[in-house]
């Protein structure tokens, strides 16, 4: 979680040791604001933890909370069936968030002319006792390098614009990411998915993957059969009506409706193992989902998951999307906050992606 700007020395690793005060705290607190509102989790999670922090100071108290403490005061926080620490996983979001953003609050705070600056920290278990959260104040590394970095920048002006001619190059500036992938039903559903999908999966036993077929089969039949019969009523010459156009056009749409929403979606499943999740099988407020099978022993499973990372570009959520039209029979990661221009790909089996598409440096 310690990372200093690339111009800076290493600072200590351990914090200065100077309690809660409101300047350091109130400068977290101010930054958060500046860069939101933000939906984004470990945004959410340090905007509670700053406002807990200066409810604390004002009283006196130390300043060090729990799970339940931080998670109780952000509004609709985790699912049901997922504990505070699990649902806040500090590593993969805070942690990893705080890695892209850090340096922008090491300037933010010289800007107020601080000589530290707020650095959430965790404080790990120890026997029986809960992990403690809080917000520690380490010192603001000195520059001491750059009149060399303007020279490496005056230096690098052709790098520069061989970058321009070749995109492909910029690839490599950044760091693969790492997705993660969501608990087992921890995808709120629809009301209608979790008919089918009642603890996040479907397991297709022979009879079940039987039914389903001749359930998808039967549909794309039963659109073709429609499309027939109106073609055999159209046969006898008659006037063209405004009916008769419409019969037309129907028998084109609906077994074009049928073999794009009832057939191709569940060929492609199986085929790539993994597709985008409709709207329509998640709830309101849930973000994009996947489906995804695999196979346990001999049954093939089907479960709706969510993978998702830190973009290291700007520290914002990254989630799966079809990578169509750039990138077309491709699930690539996406930045909630830039979705066209901080691009990644994924493997589904080692869960990393490098960048597909990022801004020069």
């Amino acid at each position: 979680m310690n990372q200093t700007p690339d111009n800076y020395p290493q600072t200590p690793a351990d914090p200065v040791d100077e309690g809660l005060t409101t300047d350091f705290v109130q400068c977290l607190a101010d930054w958060l604001k500046e860069n939101g509102p933000c939906e984004q989790k470990a945004h959410r999670i340090l905007s509670a933890l700053a406002q807990e922090s200066l409810k604390a100071v004002k009283h006196g108290l130390e300043g060090q909370f729990t799970a339940e403490e931080i998670t109780s005061a952000i509004e609709d926080p985790w699912p049901y069936k997922t504990s505070p620490g699990d649902w806040m996983n500090w590593k993969d979001t805070v942690e990893a968030y705080w890695n892209v953003k850090e340096n922008e609050v090491i300037k933010f705070a010289i800007n107020r002319n601080l000589n530290i600056y707020p650095f959430p920290d965790k404080k790990p278990t120890k026997g029986y006792h809960k992990a403690t959260y809080k917000i520690v104040a380490k010192p603001i590394p000195k520059s001491e390098d750059e009149p060399e970095t303007v020279i490496l920048e005056s230096a690098s002006t052709n790098e520069d614009e061989s970058k321009a001619e070749n995109p492909e190059k910029i690839k490599t500036a950044w760091k693969p990411i790492q997705y993660k992938r969501s608990d087992p039903g921890e995808v709120k559903l629809s009301w209608l998915a979790r008919m089918i999908f009642p603890k996040g999966e479907f397991k297709l036993s022979r009879w079940k993957f039987l039914l389903m077929f001749l359930w998808v089969f039967g549909g794309f039949m039963s659109s073709v059969l429609f499309a027939y019969l109106a073609l055999l009523s159209l046969m006898t010459p008659k006037p063209i009506t405004t009916q008769i156009i419409s019969i037309l056009i129907m028998m084109i749409v609906i077994p074009l409706w049928a073999w794009l929403d009832l057939v191709k979606p569940w060929i492609r499943l199986f085929e790539d193992r993994i597709k985008p999740v409709s709207d329509l099988m998640l709830a309101l407020k849930e973000k994009e989902a996947q489906m995804e099978v695999y196979r346990e022993e001999d049954i093939r499973v089907i479960r709706i998951v969510r993978y998702s990372s830190v973009c290291p570009i700007c520290g914002s959520d990254v989630y799966l999307d079809d990578g169509s039209p750039d990138y077309p029979r491709r699930m690539v990661g996406r930045c909630a906050e830039s979705p066209r221009e901080h691009v990644f790909s994924f493997d589904r089996v080692t869960r990393k992606g490098a960048v597909l598409r990022s801004p020069p440096l």
